[in-house]
């Protein structure tokens, strides 16, 4: 809308088409997979500290990175989580997951598999298969 002087001490309003919108470019990019499955984390923490042995009974949601699977400053998958105790949580980012496994005779990567095929959260299993 524009104001114009159509007679002495008047103003009158005139309205002008607007230019069409422009098109959106597309990246190309793909979306990336959902990677947080709240029902799947819910899930792992019922369980016990999966140390052997581990007395605790307050567990967190570990997920176990590598470079493979996630990126800097993104958190991995929610199917590579296991239950473990802080301390355990703690050691396990310490000392990094093989040395961890090797310390405890347990493959975390077998955990989280198991986890993840028994998980009441169907949606992720199916967005897995799909994905697979």
């Amino acid at each position: 809308m524009a104001l114009i002087l159509s007679r002495p001490g008047e103003l009158t309003r005139v309205s002008y088409p607007l230019p069409p919108r422009k098109k959106r470019v597309r990246s190309g990019i793909e979306r990336a997979p959902k990677r947080i499955w709240l029902r799947h984390r819910k899930f792992v923490r019922s369980h016990q500290c999966c140390v052997p042995g581990c007395p605790a009974l307050q567990v967190d949601f570990h997920h176990i990175r590598n470079a493979a699977i996630a990126g800097v400053g993104l958190k991995s998958h929610d199917r590579y989580g296991v239950p473990l105790c802080r301390n355990h949580h703690d050691e396990h980012h310490n000392c990094g997951v093989h040395t961890f496994e090797d310390r405890h005779g347990i493959d975390l990567y077998a955990i989280a598999a198991e986890l993840v095929r028994v998980s009441p959260d169907w949606k992720m299993r199916v967005s897995l298969a799909e994905a697979a």
